[in-house]
């Protein structure tokens, strides 16, 4: 099974898990990554880069499984083109490499703000339209456009399962990426005294072990084609 994104508070879990399963696992690591929980016999590190392609071949060879977990997801950055590079660049090169080494599927993982929000009151699930033209990040308008060109590609036959996460938090690596668990410890440190808007808007959240699983059953038993809300 090939993860990229590995390293991070989600795919470190992932990884652990699969390995957990029995697989043998080839995690993409770059030179700067933070490798903390990543150490074992059927875990292969390969460095590499999403935005080399060549390089995605020869650490995906001789997977059947691919997780591209890997993106810029970022709420800000110096440069905006990084957000496409890594967000619709770096899926190209994904799936490239996947298909030609033939890989039997593929789990995307995008994010549920691709959805947007709902109107006050309504619940939204996998089947419901978008109901505002605004993108309020980057890193939404990019993973949008990623999901798009993800969804093209299935329809032509390329066997890939989009998951989209919620909030993600549980303990693990506290990166930006659990960006909950770091507001929940200032908070509960006195730091960050306050209710985003006044506590007025509901969101939705998922505990990292239930999203970890949700990935796997995606790959097990998930369409191609479709999307899932985890």
């Amino acid at each position: 099974v090939f993860v990229t994104g590995s390293t991070g508070f989600i795919g470190t879990k992932l990884v652990n898990e699969l390995v957990r399963r029995g697989h043998m696992v080839h995690a993409l690591t770059r030179s700067t990554s933070n490798l903390d929980g990543l150490k074992h016999e059927r875990i292969k590190l390969l460095q590499g880069d999403i935005l080399k392609k060549d390089t995605l071949v020869k650490a995906m060879e001789g997977c059947t499984q691919v997780y591209h977990l890997a993106a810029y997801a970022k709420n800000w950055a110096p440069d905006r083109q990084a957000f496409f590079e890594q967000n619709v660049e770096g899926m190209r090169n994904v799936f490239e490499a996947a298909e030609q080494v033939g890989v039997s599927r593929t789990v995307f993982t995008t994010t549920i703000v691709t959805f947007g929000p709902t109107r006050p009151g309504e619940v939204g699930d996998e089947t419901m339209p978008r109901i505002t033209p605004r993108y309020y990040t980057e890193y939404e308008d990019t993973k949008v456009v990623a999901e798009q060109e993800a969804l093209k590609k299935a329809a032509a036959g390329f066997p890939v399962v989009i998951v989209n996460p919620a909030r993600v938090y549980g303990p693990g690596k506290l990166t930006e990426g659990n960006s909950v668990s770091l507001m929940i410890d200032l908070y509960d440190r006195g730091k960050v005294p306050v209710q985003l808007n006044g506590g007025r808007n509901v969101g939705n959240y998922v505990f990292v072990d239930d999203l970890v699983k949700g990935h796997i059953l995606a790959m097990e038993k998930g369409k191609i084609g479709e999307r899932y809300i985890l």
